[in-house]
């Protein structure tokens, strides 16, 4: 008679492929990559462009300027990711 054999109940490899847990925390970096690469120049040109507004009364100009620029780097940077990863 066979002893039984051991699961492993907290595995990530009891009933996923070998590749799929490097695989998923692969898309997980890259989109936590991505996040960061929008977020922060939309946040980094968007402050300076509400405090400009606020301090030379030129309400939402520099704000709507801000964010455009952020956004125009964003899109450099994500641009610069993707010819990466296709390498």
């Amino acid at each position: 008679m066979k002893a039984p054999r051991k699961q492993n109940v907290g595995s990530i490899e009891s009933g996923a492929p070998k590749g799929a847990a490097q695989n998923t925390t692969m898309l997980l970096l890259t989109m936590a990559d991505t996040t960061w690469r929008i977020f922060v120049p939309a946040l980094l040109f968007t402050a300076p462009g509400i405090w400009g507004d606020l301090h030379f009364g030129t309400k939402p100009w520099l704000t709507f300027a801000g964010l455009l620029v952020g956004f125009a780097v964003a899109g450099l940077l994500i641009r610069k990711q993707l010819k990466t990863i296709q390498r």
